[in-house]
């Protein structure tokens, strides 16, 4: 007798669910990115002119990612006066590979791949941050998270040539595969992290914590917890290439000097917050709602959250310019959202009011990114 065998070839719902709300958003953005490019930018700023599709999200940090992708990490030696000047070292190596590995895709076009890799490891971002949401929550929870986050401001830098989407996933696998004690795992993605950008590293202490929870469950060992001693290799392998390749394993920290980010320079804060007060910029006002989310997840007991959220924003307070807190706190960090989440999750009033907001914002964002491309420095 011949026996059929049913076989579901169905997406999952919450796969589906996530992939509807990255199409409907990615049209959306791109929407948004043609009326300001064909019509707004012309009708009010006709000195800039319009861009061809390919280059509305390529500007700022994006022309140095290019660099690295066409041209390599520069060669200038550090006894020359101008080392520490604009140099690529500031900028990790992992998604520029990764970009430059696919660019035979479209024969050696590293601005059209950059972006569609960009967009794909977001939706690979959207449906981690959607398994995250459920394993602290639930469906519903999820669904509105999942749609905050593909609407939320920090989408510029998830179409862009950034690392916000790739640095998203890794943390969100790492994450992940520590809730779930899957330690191989959270050793590969923080290595991976450490790779991507300079604050990747600073993953490996509320991934100890992590560790130290599971040991105090159990009260056992394991030697599978050694993997996290895979995180700093990412780290370790550029330094050892900078060491290499210009006589100084800190050049990517030295480079910043150009930009005015001296670093940690802790008694400087006072005059940065003094100077963000009397101004009340937008990187005050998302300082202080970064700080306010922290407080919000110790709370409710996401501890190690606030932790990784708080290590990834310490750089940018104590940067000597208190530079970029808005990118730096709702760009590739899923606490914030997380934060957000918790605040509003209970009120369909303050969920509604969450993602008209979210959008208009990011509406705003494309519009007032929507600048001619900066020629490579």
């Amino acid at each position: 007798m011949h026996t059929q065998h049913n076989i579901s070839t169905h997406i999952p719902k919450w796969l589906s669910y996530c992939l509807i709300v990255f199409i409907l958003t990615r049209l959306w953005i791109y929407f948004i990115a043609y009326l300001g490019n064909g019509f707004i930018l012309n009708s009010l700023f006709i000195h800039l002119g319009a861009q061809s599709p390919e280059n509305w999200f390529v500007h700022w940090d994006s022309k140095w990612y290019l660099s690295i992708i066409t041209q390599g990490y520069s060669t200038i030696r550090n006894l020359d006066p101008s080392y520490a000047h604009y140099q690529n070292y500031a900028f990790f190596p992992l998604y520029p590979l990764l970009v430059k590995g696919l660019s035979f895709i479209t024969h050696g076009n590293p601005i059209i791949i950059g972006q569609i890799l960009s967009n794909l490891l977001f939706l690979f971002s959207l449906s981690l941050f959607y398994q995250l949401l459920i394993y602290y929550f639930d469906a519903e929870t999820a669904g509105y998270g999942t749609l905050l986050l593909a609407i939320s401001p920090a989408n510029i830098y998830f179409v862009s040539i950034y690392t916000e989407s790739l640095f998203l996933l890794l943390s969100l696998t790492c994450w992940l595969a520590a809730l779930h004690k899957k330690w191989f795992l959270m050793g590969i993605a923080g290595m991976l992290l450490s790779a991507t950008r300079p604050t990747g590293i600073l993953i490996i202490l509320p991934m100890l914590a992590f560790i130290i929870t599971d040991y105090k469950v159990h009260r056992q060992y394991q030697n599978t917890y050694l993997f996290i001693l895979l995180i700093p290799l990412g780290l370790l392998a550029f330094m050892a290439y900078l060491w290499q390749h210009v006589g100084d394993p800190l050049a990517f920290k030295h480079a910043e000097s150009a930009w005015d980010r001296t670093g940690w320079h802790f008694h400087n804060l006072y005059y940065q917050f003094r100077d963000q007060v009397h101004s009340l910029t937008y990187n005050f006002w998302m300082g202080v709602l970064a700080l306010f989310l922290m407080i919000v997840l110790y709370k409710k007991a996401f501890k190690k959250e606030a932790l990784f959220f708080l290590l990834l924003l310490l750089p940018a307070f104590s940067s000597g310019v208190f530079d970029s807190i808005g990118r730096y706190s709702a760009g590739a960090v899923f606490p914030f959202y997380l934060g957000i989440i918790l605040l509003s999750r209970q009120h369909l009033y303050a969920m509604f009011t969450t993602l008209i907001i979210a959008a208009s914002c990011l509406s705003i964002y494309i519009l007032s990114w929507m600048q001619p491309l900066y020629p490579l420095a």
